[in-house]
């Protein structure tokens, strides 16, 4: 085995999980670009021949994520929140250079679908079924940032980059709270504000105090989109801490409004929630929000 090879590739997974372990709302990475040296030839895959650009009957969705599939899979169900995934990859930049090919390990790459991975990956992941191969072509906005003229210190490519994924396994969560009935709409007795923000209180806190803009709270939640699907939620009753100036402006504002102990259903309207942020939900958004305690 190439060591060269390995350590590049464990380079790359390596920065996959530093973004995919960032604070939920942190925004898209905007370093500039620096070149990558390509591992030695003997440990190379050679690059496709549409490389440098998706062809004209790749499969394109909103975000401008592009796909072929190369080979048909097995599988019915797709890979979802918090589902696991054992799945080869090969990644190149759009000149052709190779920049980690997962083959050389003994066994696939293991990862959850939602943490340690960049949105345009998790989002081709997501369409992919067991059995099934793709070439996706994912721009430098849903990946490490765009190509500037500034070079990069951290390594990691810019611009558009081309993915081959193999997936070889799936393992489908389990224990994920269902959707309330009320998800699809605002019910007619939710209260409002001025900004759009819909609210109803499930559980009275005890606390006498708010949080303020400068607060850090620790918070349990889930988040559906109005079809009833999960798209982030903490796990095994464990709450999380969040700075309330660091979290979307539906938050904050429903945040605000929230004592220790309470538990709310806030109704997200799209410009107060991801308004345009890549690999997140771009429709209204609900969220089961319970505070358990205020620090400064």
């Amino acid at each position: 085995m190439n060591l060269r090879v390995v350590s590049i590739g464990a380079v790359l997974l390596l920065a996959l999980a530093s973004i995919g372990c960032k604070s939920k709302e942190a925004s898209a990475p905007e370093e500039p670009k620096q070149t990558i040296v390509a591992p030695p030839a003997s440990g190379e895959v050679p690059p496709p021949s549409d490389v440098a650009a998706a062809p004209e009957n790749a499969e394109k969705t909103e975000s401008g994520l592009a796909c072929i599939v190369l080979r048909e899979g097995t599988g019915t169900e797709h890979p979802a929140i918090y589902d696991s995934v054992k799945m080869h990859q090969v990644v190149w930049t759009t000149d052709g250079k190779m920049q980690m090919n997962t083959g050389n390990r003994e066994a696939p790459v293991d990862f959850d679908v939602t943490q340690s991975v960049l949105p345009g990956l998790r989002e081709a992941i997501e369409l992919m079924v067991v059995g099934e191969k793709r070439r996706c072509w994912i721009p430098g906005r849903l990946a490490f940032g765009e190509e500037t003229a500034t070079p990069a210190t951290d390594g990691r490519p810019r611009g558009t980059l081309v993915y081959e994924l193999d997936l070889v396994s799936l393992t489908k969560a389990v224990g994920l709270p269902e959707a309330p009935p009320d998800v699809a709409a605002v019910p007619p007795d939710a209260e409002r504000s001025a900004s759009g923000l819909a609210w109803r209180v499930l559980k009275e806190g005890t606390g006498d105090k708010h949080p303020t803009g400068a607060s850090l709270v620790s918070l349990q939640y889930t988040g559906w989109t109005p079809d009833g699907k999960v798209f982030t939620a903490t796990r095994g009753g464990v709450p999380k801490s969040s700075a309330v100036a660091r979290v979307i402006p539906g938050w904050q504002e429903g945040i605000l409004l929230m004592k220790v102990g309470e538990k709310r259903r806030l109704w997200v309207p799209p410009e107060l929630a991801y308004r345009g942020r890549p690999g997140r939900p771009q429709t209204m958004v609900v969220f089961d929000i319970e505070l358990f305690a205020i620090s400064p």
